[in-house]
């Protein structure tokens, strides 16, 4: 066993499981989460409800659409001084729950960007007023994504829109809240479809998302 397939919490060593994201239910809490990222790991790890996440390693078309993503959106942004989309370096996190996930993207207003100190020494910025946030589908996360943090993201007040990527085939799911508050679901197809990101005038091409994928070559 290698140093680097291991974790410590509160002195105790545990293995990590890369066939489970889950890592078979270790509870933490946000303090000793926050100890943890501070040891430099070489995986990313998300805190959900109280339980510990490993985020996978990303394959090609996860990436390549990853940066085909924050490269439209930042151009459709650049005559607005309204939003801005950011990358999955930045932490998003929930009211009222042990939380810290890193979504593949998620936009903001860029004028008002509430950051929340996570844990008793206050060290981790989480962002808790994301306006949109966008996931792409792997197979390890998908009913991840799809289930739990569908139903947490949706507990932020001032989330509008939830996208869902995937990597695997040309699908783009659009989740928008509507003026009545429900959540309303378009589902794109094909490379040459549009969809509204925040706003019906910023429009990105399903085909842009997947430039340079192996599903364009098909």
């Amino acid at each position: 066993m290698n140093s680097e397939d291991t974790i410590t919490i509160n002195g105790k060593n545990y293995t990590l499981d890369f066939d489970n994201i889950f890592q078979n239910h270790i509870n933490i809490s946000v303090d000793e989460f926050c100890e943890l990222l501070q040891q430099n790991l070489l995986f990313k790890f998300e805190l959900s409800e109280g339980i510990l996440i490993l985020q996978p390693m990303t394959s090609r078309n996860h990436t390549l659409i990853e940066v085909n993503l924050l490269g439209e959106s930042n151009n459709l942004f650049k005559n607005s001084d309204v939003y801005e989309i950011l990358s999955d370096s930045i932490a998003i996190t929930c009211p009222d729950l042990d939380s810290y996930y890193l979504p593949d993207a998620s936009i903001v207003i860029s004028e008002d960007i509430q950051y929340t100190k996570v844990g008793k020494n206050k060290e981790v910025d989480a962002i808790s007023n994301a306006v949109g946030i966008i996931e792409i589908l792997s197979p390890a996360t998908e009913n991840y994504d799809r289930t739990t943090k569908y139903d947490n993201y949706r507990k932020i007040p001032t989330l509008r829109q939830y996208i869902l990527i995937s990597q695997d085939k040309i699908q783009v799911e659009n989740f928008r809240k509507n003026a009545f508050g429900q959540w309303v679901c378009s589902v794109y197809r094909s490379k040459n479809d549009y969809f509204a990101i925040i706003e019906d005038q910023f429009q990105l091409c399903v085909g842009d998302l997947y430039w340079k994928t192996s599903l364009l070559k098909k």
